[in-house]
């Protein structure tokens, strides 16, 4: 159950929400010194005040997202059952940052809008981790976090992870929404620019000038927020860049107040209470954003991502490729998998396999964050093409012209067709005729009920058209990236769509090994059976040796 405390609420004359969203381990008492100043304010007056209290700590079991939707839904409900609202706004600190920006977007995805969101006006962070927190920054301890991490039940710390799906597609569709709020406004204003001066021409009293009237009113409606991120300069868990998908809109901004860390940010210190009040007062109140932001390149940029897969490494065939597009693309930035090598073990072992989706998740929001306007491609191979196909299905903001799978071990139902002109312009998959990863491996783990994996990139995947599926390469697993001349054909056609003649041949089919790899997955029910059995007969000999040494102490 989520608990809400409300300070106050006064209904008499519709006024301001003030929505306060604590960090974990805090409550409204932590937050009572500086609410108490900021009632008595001019501009304050009358307002509701209401602090949302999440009870979350680190190794809770819910997930952010799910905790933002009880908090919009709660903000619905007093906006529409207690009081139509001329404003909102509404502070967090911590992940409480985290569930105000959720909680919005929810509020704007739900029905085309929900009437509260039209009212926000202001939003302040206070120390929040907008890239989630990374546990690299935890010294000694990020090892042991990183493996107690892995154990499912602790939902919330996962998802608040640097790379996290929700992390990913908060960054993402905040960057969209805010960039349609600048488009609307540069719209309304250019109408209403017209409107103005044809009324004009036409008299005080026309249509025209009537209608121009309406639309000075108008902008209002469709305004991006001002959002202001406060940080310590002492918090050693944050870095201004990692905000880059916050300030770099016209009314936003990040503050650095000196002395302080990020469980400080709010407080108001003894000794120092007028100083950091007046500061604080100022934020929150009256605080304008700044036109330009230094963590961002808005001109329009191609960023290729070059994702290896088993057996290999960023040194391996991901080099070769980022060296042939800056020869033949020159101004595409090219980004290789930020993990080391990867063994055929490693991918047969969900968590290992999975542990890679949050590099990739939070390279592609971090990257679309410092370049808005920016167009993806991807070329993957291997454990590459897991990693795309995971991120496409649990990040739905995320986006690229045009994909290039070689080797996949995606299933072969994968669901193309969803993502075609949503998600993924147009995609082409390479296969081999020898590819025993993909045709024996894939297989035989999902005999094992690993069926987020499969031979997408031996038989083809059934959603595809002809034209999409490329085969047969002459040879085995990385038979397609193999030499620099094909390489450059698969990167050619990543980057610009047109058809390349590929060293394939249908001729060259997989003959008996297609016959094998449908046999894997009864191979992996007999090996299991074997290997149930052979505990079987270990337990049942362990059961011996102990009743017959129990007999014998009991005899001596």
């Amino acid at each position: 159950m989520f608990k809400t405390d409300v300070y106050e609420v006064v209904t008499k004359q519709p006024g301001r929400l003030v929505v306060i969203v604590p960090a974990m381990g805090q409550n409204r008492l932590d937050w009572n010194p500086l609410v108490d100043r900021l009632k008595a304010e001019p501009e304050l007056a009358g307002a509701d005040w209401v602090t949302y209290t999440h009870n979350l700590h680190f190794f809770s079991t819910r997930r952010l997202h799910d905790v933002a939707w009880g908090l919009a839904a709660k903000i619905q409900e007093m906006h529409d059952n207690i009081e139509p609202y001329k404003g909102i706004t509404l502070i967090g600190h911590g992940v409480g940052g985290l569930l105000v920006r959720m909680a919005y977007l929810i509020g704007l995805q739900d029905q085309g809008g929900q009437e509260w969101t039209r009212k926000v006006d202001r939003i302040i962070l206070f120390a929040t981790l907008n890239r989630g927190f990374d546990p690299k920054r935890w010294g000694w301890f990020s090892g042991p976090l990183r493996g107690l991490l892995l154990i499912p039940w602790f939902r919330t710390a996962r998802s608040y992870m640097k790379g996290s799906s929700p992390i990913a597609e908060l960054r993402i569709s905040w960057i969209k929404y805010f960039r349609q709020f600048q488009q609307q406004e540069a719209a309304v204003g250019a109408a209403a620019g017209s409107l103005a001066a044809s009324a004009v021409e036409s008299g005080a009293g026309s249509p025209v000038a009537q209608t121009a009237q309406s639309w000075r009113v108008e902008p209002q409606i469709c305004q991006q927020p001002t959002v202001i991120q406060v940080n310590g300069v002492h918090d050693t868990y944050l870095d201004e860049e990692d905000n880059a998908d916050i300030d770099q809109f016209p009314r936003a901004k990040q503050v650095r107040l000196q002395g302080v860390g990020r469980k400080d940010t709010y407080r108001l210190p003894k000794g120092a209470e007028e100083e950091r009040y007046a500061s604080l007062r100022h934020l929150i109140l009256t605080a304008e954003g700044t036109p330009d932001s230094p963590h961002t390149d808005p001109r329009p940029r191609d960023i290729v991502f070059l994702v290896h897969g088993i057996r290999a490494c960023s040194s391996g065939w991901p080099a070769r490729a980022a060296a042939i597009v800056k020869r033949d693309h020159p101004g595409v930035i090219p980004v290789s998998a930020g993990y080391r090598y990867f063994s055929a073990l490693n991918f047969a072992l969900p968590f290992m396999r999975r542990m890679q989706i949050r590099w990739m998740q939070d390279e592609y929001s971090d990257r679309f964050a410092k370049y808005p306007n920016a167009r993806f491609y991807f070329l993957g191979h291997s454990n590459g093409t897991y990693l795309l196909g995971r991120m496409v299905s649990r990040v739905p903001s995320a986006h690229f012209e045009r994909v290039t799978l070689a080797g996949s071990v995606l299933p072969e139902d994968f669901a193309w067709k969803n993502l075609i002109g949503r998600q993924v312009g147009e995609y082409q998959n390479h296969r081999s005729a020898r590819d025993m990863p993909v045709g024996l491996l894939c297989n035989m783990l999902r005999g094992l009920l690993m069926r987020d994996i499969g031979t997408g990139g031996f038989g083809g995947f059934l959603q595809s058209d002809d034209g999409q599926e490329v085969y047969y390469y002459a040879g085995g697993h990385n038979a397609a990236i193999k030499t620099d001349d094909n390489l450059a054909r698969l990167i050619h056609y990543t980057l610009t769509g047109e058809a390349q003649a590929y060293s394939v041949s249908k001729d060259a089919a997989p003959g008996a090994m297609a016959l094998v790899s449908r046999m894997m997955p009864i191979v992996a029910a007999l090996l299991v059976l074997v290997v149930a059995l052979g505990l079987y007969q270990a337990w049942l000999a362990t059961a011996i040796v102990l009743v017959v040494l129990g007999i014998i102490l009991k005899v001596m």
